[in-house]
């Protein structure tokens, strides 16, 4: 998706940046884990394939990728960003008559970064960002019956369940936004920045160049 194309978010523990080209050998390696194949429901592609499906994630309208990096490592300035990568972030309009519906998948890949937080933390920012940027009103998350770290977040997050598939071994669960809500969700991120992506890139590198 082109909205956020330009856009990088600071929250307290991660730090969100489109994903882009550069981003794809990585998080190609991790989609060659079984465990992550059937807990994302993803088939194993080739990398030129990979490198396929990142162009059209960021041409398709229907569809807004993060990935996300790990704070702590990003601040010191000394990796690059594919060394800070932990995960991935995603909406996916499910209905483009109505753009107010939308899944969100997160996938903390890094087994070390798992368990840590840094799961609820993306969910919480990207859910602010659907509704800020995207105008999105209902949530929906599809999780693996047996993820049952993954289930506890998002209940954390107050959705509910309306669905349960037998096919699929998943369980939907459902989030309507209320202003309620959205200000409880808004007290548990505490700060979060956003700015340009691409301006944000040459003050780093300026910085490493000095």
């Amino acid at each position: 998706m082109r909205v956020n194309v330009d856009t990088l978010i600071r929250g307290q523990r991660v730090v969100f940046v489109p994903y882009k080209t550069s981003h794809v050998k990585r998080y190609h390696g991790w989609m060659q884990d079984p465990v992550l194949l059937r807990l994302t429901a993803s088939k194993p592609l080739s990398l030129t394939e990979e490198y396929k499906l990142q162009q059209s994630w960021c041409d398709d309208g229907d569809k807004c990728t993060f990935i996300i990096l790990k704070k702590e490592l990003w601040d010191k300035g000394q990796c690059t960003e594919e060394e800070c990568m932990i995960g991935d972030v995603n909406v996916f309009l499910m209905d483009l008559d109505d753009p107010s519906l939308a899944e969100i998948v997160v996938m903390i890949a890094e087994a070390g970064s798992r368990g840590r937080g840094f799961g609820k933390e993306a969910a919480a920012i990207m859910m602010q960002f659907g509704m800020q940027t995207l105008g999105i009103k209902t949530f929906q998350a599809k999780i693996d019956v047996g993820n049952h770290p993954s289930l506890s977040m998002f209940r954390k997050f107050a959705f509910e369940e309306v669905a349960r598939s037998k096919v699929f071994q998943e369980v939907i669960l459902q989030r309507a936004v209320t202003s309620e809500w959205q200000s409880w969700l808004q007290a548990t991120l505490g700060i979060v920045t956003e700015e340009s992506y691409i301006k944000s890139q040459a003050r780093r590198t300026a910085r490493v160049m000095r």
